[in-house]
């Protein structure tokens, strides 16, 4: 597969996520952060990708994990080649440049399930209102370009999710207290960077189409493994989705938040 991404689908996933870091929309604040230029947000670069494993999901296993690692940003209107043969070994290159590395694996549901999230289960509806979930897939499907499987739109639902919680989320709370028992001021600024993701059909059967009563659907949130090297602190967040109180998917965002100077 081969794509590249300019300001609209930018712009488009900005819409849907809500993620408007500078660094994919201010070429300056890019490359005052080390890049060339502007880059594409890291769960857009992985949307195709993502959706055409997902696809493929239920002839591998019945549960199924993907899992991508992201080594390098994408540029903004460069052509990235997906390479997916043989499909257990994924990667995601740029004029030669690896930028993303990954796998595809069946799993045991049994495994799957126990490393869900088991926080409080939260009604999807409480979030987000039927007309926006329904708006929501339709902007999804013109990003993919191609039939969106439900299971990417769920994972892209739930990030949207944490990008609107950003400070409440899991992570954040976590980082706090770890930073409390290091310590270090909780009013040391530090910046958030997705460095993996793991996207696990625990039911490749599963689908709710667009329209259906979403009622049914719930989700859960944690954040786990706080690791500090030196001015950096490595952690993963851990989604589950819920369709009648069974869990259907798992995304887990590995994330590193990297530690500032104060300011004088």
């Amino acid at each position: 597969m081969r794509r590249n991404f300019n300001h609209e689908d930018l712009e488009n996933w900005a819409v849907f996520s809500g993620d408007r870091n500078p660094v994919h929309f201010d070429g300056d604040f890019a490359i005052k952060n080390g890049h060339s230029g502007r880059i594409v947000h890291g769960m857009l670069a992985m949307l195709p990708l993502k959706n055409h494993l997902a696809l493929e999901a239920p002839i591998c296993a019945q549960t199924c994990e993907i899992k991508l690692h992201l080594k390098h940003a994408v540029p903004i209107d460069q052509f990235v080649d997906y390479t997916l043969s043989p499909v257990q070994n994924i990667k995601v290159s740029s004029d030669g440049k690896s930028l993303y590395t990954g796998s595809v694996k069946a799993r045991s549901a049994s495994q799957a399930t126990a490393e869900t999230a088991s926080d409080e289960r939260r009604p999807i509806l409480e979030r987000y209102c039927t007309e926006v979930l329904d708006k929501k897939y339709e902007l999804l499907s013109t990003l993919v370009g191609s039939h969106l499987h439900p299971s990417v739109y769920w994972d892209a639902i739930l990030f949207s999710i944490y990008i609107e919680d950003n400070r409440k989320s899991a992570l954040a709370s976590d980082v706090q207290r770890f930073l409390a028992r290091e310590g270090i001021s909780s009013n040391r600024p530090y910046v958030v960077y997705q460095i993996s993701h793991a996207l696990t059909l625990i039911d490749t059967d599963w689908t709710l189409a667009p329209g259906s009563n979403y009622e049914s659907i719930a989700y859960s949130v944690k954040g786990k493994d706080l690791i500090r090297v030196n001015d950096s602190i490595f952690a993963s967040v851990v989604f589950t989705l819920y369709s009648h109180d069974r869990p259907v998917l798992a995304v887990e965002m590995g994330l590193i938040a990297n530690l500032l100077e104060e300011s004088a």
